[in-house]
C-alpha cells in the first residue's frame, strides 16, 4: 500500500488524517513539526508527503527546501495543506517543487484525489527514467561489447565465449584463433571518405562471415583487426582450408561505384585445447603469427609455433642492432644505372641503402626498413643517406665525370616528418650540388595520407629543381587520374608486373595500360626488375622510356660505379 507522511502540528486534525487516510488503504506516518517530519522522510522513504504551512519552529515551505537539497528525498511528491492561502506562499512553494496545495478544511475525497493523481504521476515519471536508464545501459553494453559499424562483437565478447566453451564444451576438443588484418585498409578511409569505407567494411565482413563454417563467429578486434572462434577445429575442420577461403574471399575484386578495388589480408592462426586454453596467451601467439605474416609480405596465413616466436626474438635483436648501426658506420650505399631504352644509354642512378652487420652479416632492406620506420629511426637514416648521396656526387664531378639524376628512397614517415623540408633542402643547399643533380622516389601509398600536405611538401622539392618519381606503380589505391594533383615526372612500373608480363596476359595488359595512360599524362615511365632481353624487347615494343634491372647491371658501390661510367 502507498505510504502517506502526514506532517501537520495541530494534534487532533493529524489524528484525524491519519485515521481517515489508514481507513482508505493507506499506510500512514505522522509527524508533529517539521524537524521530525525531515527525519521520518529521510528513514522511512514515503511515497508522497503532506504538510501545513504555517507550523512553529519549523514551517512547511522550510521542510520542502531542506527535502529537494536532500538527493534521497528531492522526488517525493509533495503537497501543502494550510487554512491560509497567501499568494507568496504559493509562489514560493511552487519554486521550491511543492505539487499541489489543498485548503483547509478539505474533504477527505479531494485529499484522497489529490494523492493518488500525485502518485499516478510520479510513478509515470518514475517508470519513465527507468526505460531511459535501461535504455542508455543498452546502449552503452552495445558500444561496449559491439563494433559500431559491422556489428560484430569485440574483445570482450570473445574472450567470454571462450570462457564459457572451457566451462562447457569437453576437454580433447580442439580450438582454432584465427586473427586477420586487412592490407592497407586505412587507404580505403583516406581515399574514398568515412561513409564509403563502412560500406566497404561491411561487405567485406559479410563475405568472411559466408565462408565461416556454420556457428562460427567473427569479433571485430582492435587495431582494425578481426578474429573468427573455431571450436573442434582440429576434429571437423580444417583450419588451413579455411584460412585460405577467407582470404580468398577477400581477394574477390570489388566494385565500387566507377573503381574496382583490389583487397588482400593478413593472418594469423593459433590452436589450443579447449581445457588448456588460455584467452591472453591463445591471443597473444595469434598476433604473433599475424605479424610474421604481415613480415613476409602480407597476403597470406601463418600458423603460430615455435619457430615463429623465436623470428619475433630475433627481430628484437635486429632492432636494438639497428639502433647502433648509425653510430657505428655499418650502413652503405650501392648504386644501380637506369637506362634510357631507345638507346640503352645511362640516364639516371638509383641509391640502395645496406647494412652490414658483425652479428647478422648482410640485412636485407626488406628487413629492417620496416622496422627503422616504425622506431622513426628511418628519419636520422633519411638523413645520413642524402647526405652521402650528394657528396658523392660532388666527389664524382670533381672527377671530372658526367653524373645523371642520383635517385633517394623516400619513406612516408620521412615526409610525415615535421623538419622533413628543411632538414633535407638544407644538406641538398649545403653540399654543393643542385636539386637538378636529384630524384626522390617514394611509393604511391604515401601519396593518400594527408595527400595535401604531402603534395606541398613535394612541391618545395619539384621548385628546387628535383624530380619526383613514383615507386612500385600499381600495388596500391591510388591511379594516374589520382596521382595527377601531385607534382611528380615519373613512375616506376613495379617489379611484380614486369616479372610475369611476358607469361602472363594480365601482367602485360597491366603494363601497357599504365604506359599508355603515362604518356596520355605527360609523365615518363621507368620499368624496374628488368632481367631479360624479351622483357627489354616487350617493353621497347610499347614505348616504355627507360629500364633499370639485372639484366644491365647490378647495385655496386661506388667506387665501381665510377670505373662503370668512365667506360
Amino acid at each position: 500500500m502507498p505510504k502517506v507522511l502526514v506532517i501537520e502540528d495541530e494534534e487532533l486534525l493529524l489524528d484525524f488524517l491519519a485515521d481517515s487516510l489508514r481507513r482508505m488503504g493507506f499506510d500512514v506516518l505522522a509527524a508533529h513539526d517539521g524537524s521530525s517530519g525531515i527525519d521520518m522522510a529521510k528513514t522511512e522513504n514515503p511515497d508522497i508527503i503532506i504538510s501545513d504551512i504555517n507550523m512553529p519552529v519549523m514551517n512547511g515551505l522550510k521542510v520542502l527546501e531542506k527535502l529537494q537539497d536532500d538527493p534521497a528525498t528531492s522526488d517525493i511528491p509533495f503537497i501543502f495543506l494550510t487554512g491560509k492561502v497567501e499568494m507568496e506562499d504559493l509562489r514560493t512553494g511552487m519554486r521550491l517543487g511543492a505539487d499541489d496545495y489543498l485548503v483547509k478544511p478539505v474533504e477527505l475525497h479531494e485529499l484522497v484525489a489529490a494523492i493518488n493523481t500525485r502518485l499516478e504521476k510520479h510513478e509515470k515519471i518514475t517508470q519513465y527514467y527507468k526505460s531511459e536508464i535501461d535504455r542508455t545501459k543498452q546502449s552503452l553494453e552495445m558500444t561496449i561489447n559491439y563494433d559500431m559499424i559491422t556489428g560484430l562483437p569485440k574483445t570482450a565478447m570473445l574472450e567470454k565465449r571462450i570462457n564459457e566453451t572451457k566451462e562447457k564444451e569437453k576437454s580433447e576438443k580442439m580450438l582454432a584463433l584465427m586473427v586477420l588484418k586487412l592490407d592497407r585498409l586505412r587507404g580505403i578511409l583516406d581515399v574514398f571518405g568515412k561513409k564509403d569505407y563502412d560500406f566497404i567494411l561491411k561487405l567485406i565482413v559479410e563475405r568472411i562471415v559466408e565462408v565461416l563454417p556454420d556457428g562460427q563467429s567473427l569479433y571485430a578486434l582492435e587495431n582494425d583487426q578481426f578474429g573468427a572462434l573455431l571450436v573442434e577445429s582440429a576434429e571437423v575442420y580444417d583450419v588451413n582450408e579455411i584460412a585460405e577461403d577467407i582470404l580468398q574471399s577477400i581477394r574477390r575484386i570489388i566494385r565500387f561505384q566507377t573503381q574496382e578495388l583490389h583487397l588482400t589480408a593478413s593472418m594469423g592462426v593459433a590452436l589450443s585445447t579447449v581445457a588448456d586454453c588460455d584467452f591472453e596467451e591463445i591471443y597473444d601467439e595469434a598476433e604473433l603469427a599475424l605479424n610474421y605474416a604481415i613480415e613476409q609480405g602480407h597476403n597470406n596465413y601463418q600458423i603460430y609455433k615455435q619457430a615463429i616466436k623465436k623470428h619475433v626474438f630475433e627481430r628484437i635483436q635486429l632492432e636494438n642492432a639497428l639502433h647502433r648501426a648509425m653510430d657505428q658506420n655499418e650502413f652503405v650505399l650501392v648504386y644501380q644505372p637506369k637506362y634510357l631504352l631507345k638507346d640503352e644509354s645511362i640516364i639516371g642512378i638509383e641509391a640502395l641503402v645496406r647494412w652490414e652487420n658483425r652479428e647478422f652479416g648482410t640485412v636485407s632492406p626488406s628487413q629492417f626498413i620496416p622496422i627503422a620506420e616504425a622506431n622513426g629511426l628511418i628519419v636520422r637514416l633519411g638523413e645520413w643517406i642524402t647526405e652521402t648521396i650528394c657528396k658523392q656526387v660532388v666527389d664524382w664531378k670533381s672527377r671530372g665525370l658526367q653524373v645523371p639524376r642520383v635517385a633517394i628512397n623516400v619513406s612516408g614517415v620521412q615526409i610525415r616528418d615535421k623538419n622533413f623540408v628543411n632538414s633535407i633542402s638544407g644538406i641538398i643547399s649545403n653540399s654543393g650540388v643542385t636539386g637538378d643533380d636529384l630524384e626522390f622516389e617514394l611509393t604511391e601509398s604515401i601519396l593518400i595520407k594527408n595527400s595535401r600536405e604531402t603534395a606541398e611538401k613535394l612541391m618545395t622539392f619539384k621548385n628546387l629543381g628535383v624530380n619526383i618519381a613514383i615507386d612500385d606503380f600499381g600495388t596500391g589505391y591510388s591511379s594516374l587520374q589520382y596521382l595527377k594533383n601531385f607534382p611528380h615526372d615519373k613512375i616506376k612500373i613495379d617489379q611484380s608486373f614486369i616479372r610475369d608480363m611476358t607469361s602472363d596476359k594480365n601482367s602485360a595488359s597491366i603494363v601497357t595500360t599504365i604506359i599508355s595512360m603515362a604518356h596520355k599524362l605527360g609523365v615518363k615511365v621507368v620499368a624496374e626488375g628488368v632481367e631479360n632481353r624479351d622483357q627489354v624487347e616487350f617493353l621497347r615494343r610499347h614505348s616504355c622510356d627507360e629500364i633499370q634491372g639485372y639484366y644491365y647491371s647490378k647495385p655496386m658501390l661506388a667506387e665501381n660505379l665510377s670505373d662503370f661510367m668512365m667506360q
